[in-house]
C-alpha cells in the first residue's frame, strides 16, 4: 500500500506540472494572439492615417503649384512701403538707439 502511494505521488507530481505548463502555454498564446490583433489595428490606423495626410500634403502642394502666391508672404501692405526700402521715414531700431553724436559717446 505504502509502494502504491509512492508510485502514485512520482508518477502524478510530473503530470500536474506538465498540465500546469500546458495551461500557462495556452493563457500566454492567447494573450499574445489578443497583442497581435491590437498591433495589427493600430498599425492600420497609423497607415490611413499617413495616407490621408500624403494626400493632404499632395493637394496643397498641387494648389500651391496652381497659384503660387499662396506659399509666399505679401511683400508689403498696400499703404506701407517696404520697411527696408531707403526711402523709409522712420529710424529703425538701429537708428532710435543712436543720439546726434553716435554711438558710444556722451554729450555735454
Amino acid at each position: 500500500m505504502f509502494v502504491l502511494l509512492i508510485v502514485c505521488v512520482v508518477v502524478g507530481v510530473p503530470v500536474l506540472y506538465a498540465a500546469d505548463r500546458i495551461i500557462k502555454a495556452q493563457a500566454r498564446a492567447r494573450r499574445m494572439r489578443a497583442m497581435s490583433e491590437r498591433l495589427d489595428a493600430v498599425t492600420m490606423r497609423a497607415d490611413k492615417k499617413h495616407q490621408r495626410q500624403q494626400q493632404v500634403a499632395r493637394a496643397s502642394a498641387e494648389l500651391t503649384s496652381v497659384m503660387p502666391a499662396i506659399s509666399r508672404p505679401p511683400l508689403s501692405l498696400p499703404d506701407e512701403s517696404a520697411p527696408d526700402e531707403p526711402g523709409s521715414d522712420e529710424p529703425g531700431p538701429e537708428q532710435a538707439a543712436v543720439g546726434p553724436s553716435g554711438p558710444g559717446q556722451v554729450t555735454t
